[in-house]
């Protein structure tokens, strides 16, 4: 189930009878809205292999180990530095990592739910 992506605001002003100004302008609303969500949509699986749920849940997690954190998300680097660097954060911060882990996890899960939404919202607007 997902829930309105607009502004109280807006909310306040349909509930008001003031949502009339935007009715002029509701092809356009709506048009940016169902892109935005298209977009949305399509980037969930490019995201997803990023953040893999089954990482969650294995022990390599839940003991602190942040090696495939690391190796995944270092995949598209090349500098060997860099990765040296990275790692050696990562092994001295493995709470923070793990919850900066989880934390985009949560934003990536939540894409498709947003995505959906904003494509419901766009087709709402255009069929009154």
């Amino acid at each position: 189930m997902t829930g309105p992506q607009i502004s109280f605001l807006k909310y306040k002003r349909f509930t008001a009878g003031e949502f009339d100004e935007y009715m002029s302008t509701r092809w356009p609303y709506a048009l940016a809205r169902l892109l935005l969500g298209v977009g949305v949509i399509v980037s969930y699986p490019l995201l997803r292999p990023l953040v893999p749920s089954e990482y969650l849940l294995s022990d390599e997690y839940e003991v602190g180990s942040a090696a495939h954190m690391s190796n995944t998300m270092m995949a598209g680097i090349s500098d060997p530095e860099c990765s040296r660097y990275f790692n050696s954060l990562i092994q001295k911060s493995n709470y923070a990592m793990k919850m900066a882990f989880l934390a985009a996890w949560g934003q990536v899960t939540l894409t498709k739910y947003l995505g959906v939404w904003l494509v419901a919202v766009s087709w709402l607007i255009i069929l009154p």
